[in-house]
């Protein structure tokens, strides 16, 4: 025996059976909310005060990242060469001559 009942002489549905799933709008109804991309979004827009706290949460949010972000900047490197006690000649030469046109 088989764990599968198989109905080969079903009865036919009789026209109110048939009638009562016969509701179009209703499945194009579902279908829209299922798979509509931004169907759980809407609920925001129903209420003000749960947007206006949605925007709220978003603003705080951003300025404490922000802040989080310039307070903890890593140091820049600057393209200066660093000190090395040398002396450019470039730079010698005008303070050279920057002296003598002075005296």
């Amino acid at each position: 025996m088989s764990k599968y009942k198989v109905n080969i002489n079903k009865p036919n549905p009789s026209d109110q059976e048939i009638d009562r799933h016969k509701d179009f709008d209703n499945m194009v109804n579902t279908y829209g909310k299922i798979h509509r991309p931004w169907y759980a979004l809407k609920d925001l827009y129903k209420g003000r005060k749960l947007l206006r706290l949605f925007i709220i949460i978003i603003a705080i949010v951003l300025a404490v990242y922000v802040s989080h972000r310039s307070l903890h900047k890593p140091p820049t490197t600057d393209d200066k060469k660093p000190d090395t006690g040398q002396v450019d000649n470039q730079s010698f030469m005008v303070s050279l001559f920057s002296r003598a046109s002075a005296s």
